[in-house]
């Protein structure tokens, strides 16, 4: 059997994580192999102590795993070998919850991730409802779009954390699910991510998390140098800068180390003005910081995110911490990421009224300044 170098395998690698991510291409070249299939099922049968006929795989992915471990952490780190293995990751299901297993490409090899906490089936009628949504959105024909993921998801506010910055949304935690669709048909694969309550009845297209060639969504570009705001002091945790639009002022707010959020404005004759606006405590500072930790606000550093060909007069706004500076204008706000969308929301809230939202850290609790 012919050898693939490293750096071949890792070219080959990046073009399918960079482009797909963990969704399978569909194509008969990446069909799962029936004794892949079989000896999952059996051994899942084995373990809940029910019939393989009871049992029905939903999708298996291609992956190329890190390690001989399958990417799965053992006791003794020493027992799992650093080489690639090549193989799949099968979701199997028995009508009403679904478990995951990661395998080699012979099915030798085969762990089961999540025996003991399967995961919820997204219910078919909100399937249906969101098939027939993407098809009327983007043109398609409800028979050739396919599910190819659905991961339950507890949204930050009642716009499923995509009401943008202007709008009204319930500051309260809504259960529900984030499903991608993809076309049977498509020569170059199409992601449409949408995200819905738990009922269905609420159902919104992430434009950011999509992947749609040639429609809508604008990839980031890297800002110039050049253009890149001075570097924090020591004393500034956080700064948003905004800058233009039809009134053509500057406005700079900071979040400093004790805690007081000040803001200075520029007008277009070069008149300043500079206010307190908040002073929060060490607990919201500490929380803050968090959340730029978890939303992962460093990835976005040097990253601009262009306004539509045919724009005017927007404001252009940067925001930044002592690592990362990120840019953007305010007509993005519908197609930013939504994890640097929950942070301008937070920052809003912040602003506006000294403390984050109840719902901001939905994975952690309160962190405690004491600790740190």
């Amino acid at each position: 059997m012919m050898k693939l170098s490293q750096g071949v395998m890792f070219v080959l690698l990046g073009l399918a994580w960079g482009w797909l991510g963990n969704l399978r291409v569909i194509g008969q070249e990446n069909v799962l192999p029936v004794g892949v299939g079989a000896r999952v099922t059996k051994d899942l049968a084995r373990q809940l102590k029910v019939s393989p006929q009871s049992l029905k795989i939903l999708t298996a992915t291609p992956q190329t795993w890190p390690d001989t471990c399958l990417g799965i952490p053992k006791a003794t780190p020493q027992a799992c070998q650093p080489l690639m293995v090549v193989g799949w990751r099968v979701s199997v299901s028995d009508g009403q919850k679904q478990w995951f297993y990661r395998t080699n490409d012979s099915g030798q090899l085969i762990v089961l991730e999540n025996l003991q906490s399967p995961v919820p089936l997204l219910p078919q009628a909100t399937a249906n409802v969101i098939l027939a949504q993407a098809a009327t959105d983007f043109n398609q024909d409800p028979a050739t779009l396919v599910i190819t993921a659905a991961t339950p998801k507890i949204w930050s506010d009642g716009c499923l954390g995509l009401g943008g910055l202007n709008l009204l949304c319930a500051e309260t935690l809504t259960p529900g699910w984030e499903v991608a669709v993809q076309s049977r048909l498509e020569t170059v694969p199409q992601r449409w991510l949408y995200r819905t309550n738990q009922a269905g009845t609420v159902i919104r297209w992430d434009a950011a998390g999509s992947q749609v060639i040639g429609q809508l969504v604008q990839p980031p570009s890297k800002i110039d140098p050049a253009d890149l705001p001075p570097p924090l002091t020591e004393s500034q945790l956080f700064r948003v800068i905004r800058t233009g639009g039809i009134s053509d002022r500057q406005t700079v707010t900071w979040l400093l180390a004790d805690g007081q959020i000040r803001q200075e404005s520029t007008d277009p004759q070069g008149r300043t003005q500079t206010k307190q606006l908040q002073q929060i405590s060490p607990e919201q500072i500490a929380l803050w910081q968090e959340l730029l930790r978890q939303r992962r606000f460093n990835r976005f550093h040097t990253y601009k995110f262009p306004p539509p060909p045919d724009a005017q007069a927007f404001m252009t706004i940067f925001l930044s911490n002592s690592q990362s500076t990120t840019e953007f204008t305010d007509l993005d706000q519908y197609r930013l990421p939504s994890d640097l969308l929950s942070i301008l929301q937070a920052w809003e809230t912040l602003v506006s009224k000294g403390r984050l939202p109840a719902a901001v850290l939905p994975d952690a609790p309160l962190p405690n300044p004491a600790n740190r």
